[in-house]
């Protein structure tokens, strides 16, 4: 993209051909520098010169005072030697040999042939591996190849059904550890075995097979070998008559039965099965009414006569004669 201003043409970062900077109408721009990167006294922004070399004489390239040909800044290279310190002829300014100090050669190869990676020229260490942990045939010290496939089963996973990356099928490694977490416990919770921290399954059960309140999956207690725990409640925590320990009934979600009892076997009025009140112990309550709402001399208390709201007395009669079924 050009732009065209006057009678010069200039590129997307200002300048013209004979770079003129259309800001500035200098060869350099608003920063300093020219169309090629560098300032007035030869330095770019990263401080150095056109040859590498930056104020104190070391190359960008090599971070030593000679470039990646061995030249320092002025073209010369020490009495011969390279920035590794090597002659032509591969010679050692130091030790007087075809290896440094350390043992490498001129191209950074010791005498067994490998290199300060431990790796030889055709890119392979002592074991036989590459860079990146791969033989010749393309496998790795545990057998897969770079598409995570096994050399003996075929699969992502070894003979004892682990991973490219030692992970089991269920995300644990040989120490028992989940890739997800770096804990003994995958995202769920669960260790390898299927337990949480409280030893307990998905299912709520713990290795010998009981919940946390002692039943089997058979709903049997391990200490009384019924159906119920020693306070008399079962599995899903209801005693024998259905109530839980808060007073609700399993079938209704109230502290009533089906039948309109509570725990203790009284009604929402207060009284029993057998029509009697809990507070008098007698057939009828404090205010002197039984449990169908009649008094001792046969009044209802909603009426005031013998007959309830729907007309019949206490002993089912309605008031036009026929009897309650």
């Amino acid at each position: 993209m050009v732009f065209i201003t006057g009678a010069s043409i200039y590129d997307k970062d200002g300048w013209n051909k004979d770079g003129i900077h259309k800001e500035t109408g200098t060869k350099y721009n608003p920063d300093g520098f020219n169309k090629d990167g560098y300032d007035w006294i030869g330095y770019d922004k990263e401080r150095y010169k056109r040859n590498g070399f930056n104020a104190w004489d070391i190359h960008k390239e090599t971070g030593t005072k000679y470039n990646p040909d061995g030249f320092n800044i002025y073209g010369h290279r020490e009495r011969g030697y390279n920035w590794l310190g090597f002659n032509r002829d591969g010679i050692h300014k130091e030790t007087g040999t075809r290896y440094d100090k350390r043992g490498y050669n001129k191209e950074s190869y010791n005498k067994e042939g490998f290199n300060v990676w431990g790796y030889k020229k055709d890119g392979y260490n002592e074991n036989g591996l590459d860079k990146d942990g791969y033989n010749k045939d393309g496998f790795n010290r545990l057998g897969f190849n770079r598409d995570g496939i096994h050399k003996e089963t075929g699969t992502r996973y070894d003979k004892r059904g682990y991973d490219k990356e030692s992970y089991n099928k269920e995300g644990f490694n040989a120490r028992g550890i989940h890739k997800n977490t770096g804990t003994k416990y995958n995202i769920k919770g669960f260790n390898e075995d299927g337990y949480n921290e409280n030893g307990l399954d998905k299912d709520g059960y713990n290795k010998d097979g009981f919940n946390r309140l002692g039943f089997n999956r058979d709903g049997i207690h391990k200490e009384t070998g019924t159906r119920y725990d020693k306070r008399g409640y079962d599995k899903e925590s209801y005693n024998k008559e259905g109530f839980n320990a808060r007073g609700i009934h399993k079938n209704t979600g109230t502290k009533y039965n089906i039948k309109g009892f509570n725990e203790d076997g009284y009604n929402w009025k207060g009284f029993n099965i057998k029509g009697r009140h809990k507070d008098t112990g007698t057939l009828y309550n404090i205010q002197g009414f039984n449990d169908d709402g009649y008094a001792k001399d046969g009044l209802h208390r909603d009426t005031g006569t013998k007959w309830n709201l729907k007309g019949y007395d206490r002993k089912g009669y309605h008031k036009d004669g026929c009897l309650l079924m």
